[in-house]
């Protein structure tokens, strides 16, 4: 499919035909700076991967995609989200990381089945309060951003296992977010870890019992 080009005529009509069957489709390191419309044919996708290419932005017609459950578009040139996305309600993993994001948008709360949120190395300096609306959230990357503080709606994730907080601008972090699910550990090394808090990187002196 790396070859379908929309001014193809016999290729387009091919798509026509194939795209709305499809559930799964990998388009990773394709050199796209654009997406091409005929994906928004594949109107029955489940599992979109666009990582790696140089996208600047999305067309508001991603929202037509709404069996979409997985969504990766990780290391592009994003600055935004259309707003579309937030018919999207279907998606139980997206991963954002390795864009150029300065903030997420409120309507991030409305993908209710949301599980896994990857937004790492980005240039997010705060987090919508709606976070706290995604209570299905289990794995949530935050790593390598500018953030210093957590908002008081993360109290509600009460499913989350899996934090990471490492390289970021964090002096001190509330109490509560090292109660929120009791498998929680704190990770101090400059590594991921699972079923962990990892706060390496930051210029605050973490302890178990953090202020």
């Amino acid at each position: 499919m790396k070859h379908f080009k929309d001014e193809d005529p016999i290729v387009f009509g091919y798509a026509r035909e194939v795209l709305p069957t499809i559930t799964y489709l990998n388009l990773q390191k394709k050199e796209l700076t654009t997406l091409p419309s005929w994906i928004r044919l594949a109107n029955n996708l489940e599992i979109l991967y666009l990582t790696g290419n140089q996208l600047t932005n999305l067309p508001e017609w991603i929202g037509e995609l709404t069996h979409l459950k997985r969504l990766y578009i990780a290391d592009n040139q994003l600055e935004t989200l259309p707003d579309s996305m937030k018919q999207l309600t279907h998606l139980t993993e997206l991963g954002l990381c390795a864009n150029q994001l300065t903030q997420l948008p409120h309507w991030l709360g409305d993908l209710q089945f949301l599980e896994e949120l990857d937004v790492s190395d980005n240039q997010l300096t705060n987090l919508p309060e709606t976070i706290g609306e995604n209570t299905n959230l289990e794995v949530l990357y935050l790593s390598g951003n500018q953030l210093s503080d957590i908002p008081l709606s993360l109290k509600k994730l009460k499913k989350i296992n899996t934090l990471d907080l490492r390289s970021n601008q964090f002096i001190s972090l509330p109490a509560w977010l090292f109660t929120l699910h009791p498998t929680m550990s704190v990770n101090y090394r400059n590594r991921y870890k699972w079923n962990a808090i990892s706060v390496y990187g930051n210029p605050g002196k973490f302890k178990k019992n953090c202020e």
